[in-house]
């Protein structure tokens, strides 16, 4: 009766730390998923794409492969993330409880366990310290990403918190706890296999923990090192398992295996970012203010353009990053050091992990090629969960650090007090300026859309034509899920678009009608006079006031260009000398006046470059407005037979 005595409070305290930290990482997810779900989120732009193949799993469409990769431009050649896993794990939720609620649960339920690997596996690797300090790390990597994020498929959003759990399982593989390679591997496929930004860092990361693993292996007690044999085949088991579906792919695929594609599209001479910016970039991150706090997440990276000018991105001088980063790399070697002497393997194991991440970061960036648009901050999203890492390094050094000054449990009480103050700025709405979320005011107007296609339920296969489609748009996401949830079949002829959904929705003659989405004045006008082209729907930006107001402007615009002209201001003429303001401002096509096209002018009157009157200021700027939501806002769906197409 006494030793149960002494154990239960030691058992209840041990349950209320974990508590605690299981608390601060899994509410944030619930409370945005909740919050959005009962708002009436919907899946918008990629989102759409994302749930549609979701939705196709164990159907005849099943996906044998991850979405179409924008590598594929890069390239010349057709390719596909490397596999499904990931459609995979959200499409019970996706089929029991509906595209828009199936899928945020389900993605929130990924990010959930992948928060709640990464917290139980640093307890169970190093203790109670640690686990507070991963859960903080956790903590803070959501509060970076902010609500929406949380519960957003897109895939540089939905991996960021399982790649920290796959970082967690290989210091598990690095510590010499070999159970943990299972599990390493089943993250490191989900990973590779959803985004192609992960190709070069997890195989290194995970050769990395096995290297430190063999390497400092007699540090350990033997008698406390289980066998190798069991975890090896079970790591056999389950990436044989994971991989069957792309290996399936390979070897039937009517034009050719994807993965071959993809090795391929790697060894193709194309623009690289390179070591010396992808230590700048590096250093942005990880070594210098605010690292991954959310400001970092939002503006850190700017868009790169194609055939980088690499000397004058705004980032760090090399100089800066190179010396911030060897302090970088100073700090966790001295940790590993030091955790060394003091005999502590696991944190000595996690120092020399951090470590490799690093390398893994630098070879990442010195090989990955630059897209067609240059270098945007979704392909280097990995970043902040290995910073989290660092983080964790950070945390549970000074925690041990400060043990002679203060008990466990007042340090540990400070890293969870920390950890849920984190966790409860998380908890307001935030919008990352970042992917699909950013276009979410756009759901009103695609439910709008959607009242209105009863009419397709009736008409057999539709080919959905692409080309009227704005880069970007949210709307056609969304009419691609609500076609799906309505069994209403449908094909393409994009090529892109068929690599996306698979080889199943080719268009083989048996679509008996074509239809295409068009927004701004061409939703209203675009299609007029054609007799075999009906619109079935219409989402309409402005009301009828704001439509004869917008017309006024346009009118008084005309009047000024034509008069007067625009004039640039001093500012103005600096941003045309160094190229930032378009040529087409200046010399628009035959028959439009200078700044006439809503790109051209919404720039420069964002950025005060016309010299302007303060009445002209007022009226171009409401001019602005009205145009941005009428281009955007405005859409429709036209509807035709098969052997017709939209108009120029």
């Amino acid at each position: 009766m006494s030793i149960r005595s002494d154990r239960r409070p030691a058992v209840t305290s041990t349950l209320v730390w974990r508590l605690g930290a299981l608390t601060m990482c899994v509410v944030p997810i619930v409370v945005a998923c909740t919050r959005a779900l009962i708002r009436g989120w919907g899946p918008l732009g990629d989102n759409g794409i994302l749930v549609v193949r979701a939705h196709d799993v164990f159907t005849r469409h099943n996906p044998l492969l991850g979405s179409w990769t924008s590598a594929s431009v890069v390239t010349g050649q057709p390719v596909n993330n490397p596999g499904p896993l990931y459609f995979d794990l959200v499409a019970l939720p996706v089929k029991v409880l509906g595209h828009s609620v199936g899928l945020a649960t389900g993605v929130a339920l990924v990010n959930i366990g992948a928060a709640v690997i990464a917290v139980i596996a640093a307890e169970r690797i190093a203790g109670r310290t640690t686990m507070l300090a991963m859960a903080a790390s956790v903590a803070t990597l959501e509060w970076s990403m902010g609500s929406e994020l949380l519960f957003d498929i897109w895939q540089p959003h939905a991996l960021l918190l399982p790649a920290l759990a796959f970082f967690a399982s290989a210091w598990g593989v690095a510590c010499g706890r070999i159970w943990f390679l299972p599990l390493a591997l089943g993250l490191a496929s989900l990973l590779v296999q959803t985004h192609l930004s992960y190709v070069y860092l997890v195989p290194f990361t995970l050769l990395g923990a096995l290297a430190i693993a063999t390497l400092w292996r007699n540090d350990r007690d033997p008698s406390g090192s289980p066998g190798w044999r069991r975890p090896l085949v079970w790591s056999g088991v389950v990436a044989g398992l994971i991989w069957s579906q792309p290996i399936v792919q390979q070897l039937t695929g009517t034009e050719g295996g994807n993965l071959t594609g993809l090795i391929e599209a790697s060894s193709q001479d194309s623009e690289r970012v390179g070591a010396r910016l992808g230590a700048r970039l590096m250093a942005e991150v990880l070594a210098a203010p605010p690292f991954i706090a959310r400001p970092s997440f939002n503006d850190t990276i700017p868009i790169l353009p194609g055939r980088l000018v690499r000397d004058t991105v705004p980032l760090l001088g090399i100089r800066t990053a190179l010396a911030s980063l060897a302090v970088l790399v100073a700090v966790l070697a001295g940790v590993v050091i030091w955790r060394r002497r003091q005999r502590c393997a696991e944190h000595a194991a996690l120092g020399a992990l951090a470590l490799v991440l690093l390398a893994g970061c630098a070879l990442s960036l010195t090989l990955m090629p630059v897209g067609i648009g240059g270098l945007v901050s979704h392909q280097l999203r990995w970043l902040w969960p290995v910073g989290a890492v660092v983080l964790v390094v950070v945390l549970s050094s000074v925690a041990d650090a400060l043990k002679p000054f203060m008990s466990r449990r007042v340090g540990d009480a400070v890293v969870l007090t920390a950890g849920l103050i984190v966790a409860a700025v998380t908890l307001p709405t935030y919008v990352s300026p970042h992917g699909p979320t950013t276009g979410r005011d756009s759901l009103v107007t695609a439910r709008k859309l959607d009242d209105q296609i009863d009419v397709l339920e009736d008409r057999g296969t539709v080919l959905i034509d692409v080309s009227t489609l704005l880069f970007a748009e949210p709307y056609s996401g969304y009419l691609f899920s609500e076609l799906a949830r309505r069994d209403i079949p449908f094909v393409f002829e994009d090529e892109s678009m068929i690599r996306q959904f698979g080889e199943g929705r080719r268009n083989r003659g048996d679509a008996t009608s074509r239809i295409w989405l068009r927004q701004g004045a061409a939703a209203i006008e675009g299609e007029a006079g054609r007799p075999d082209v009906q619109r079935i729907a219409l989402a309409r930006a402005l009301d009828t006031a704001e439509t004869g107001e917008l017309k006024g402007l346009e009118q008084a615009l005309r009047a000024d260009a034509s008069e007067n002209g625009l004039r640039l201001n001093d500012e103005g003429q600096r941003a045309a000398e160094e190229g930032r303001l378009p040529a087409s401002a200046l010399d628009p096509d035959p028959g439009r006046h200078p700044f006439e096209s809503i790109g051209d002018l919404n720039l420069a009157v964002r950025e005060g470059w016309l010299d302007l009157t303060p009445d002209q200021a007022t009226r171009y700027q409401r001019l602005v407005a009205l145009r941005t939501r009428q281009a955007f806002g405005t859409v429709a769906i036209f509807a035709a037979p098969i052997d017709v197409r939209p108009s120029e």
